[in-house]
């Protein structure tokens, strides 16, 4: 079971956590729903790792590697978001 199946249905809880308790704008909320998507398609993400062991996971992921600093950056940043918001509930 990756953290994605049960996730997908909370898009909205997100986006809403995002909004208030991170200040995001709605749009910006969305790219980190969407980005997260995007981790999880090029590494699998166990609901029991820790958030060390998912990042560590993406840095050594050939995909993730391949992209620009930027980009990878907002990818890890998209994980440490979702998994704040998971710890929040």
């Amino acid at each position: 079971l990756t953290l994605l199946f049960g996730f997908m249905m909370e898009k909205r809880k997100l986006t809403n956590w995002l909004i208030k308790k991170k200040k995001l704008s709605s749009r910006s909320a969305a790219d980190v729903y969407c980005r997260y998507n995007r981790v999880t398609a090029m590494i699998k993400i166990s609901t029991n790792d820790h958030l060390d062991k998912s990042l560590s996971k993406l840095n050594k992921c050939p995909e993730h590697i391949s992209l620009t600093r930027t980009v990878r950056s907002q990818l890890r940043r998209s994980v440490t978001l979702v998994y704040e918001f998971l710890d929040s509930k």
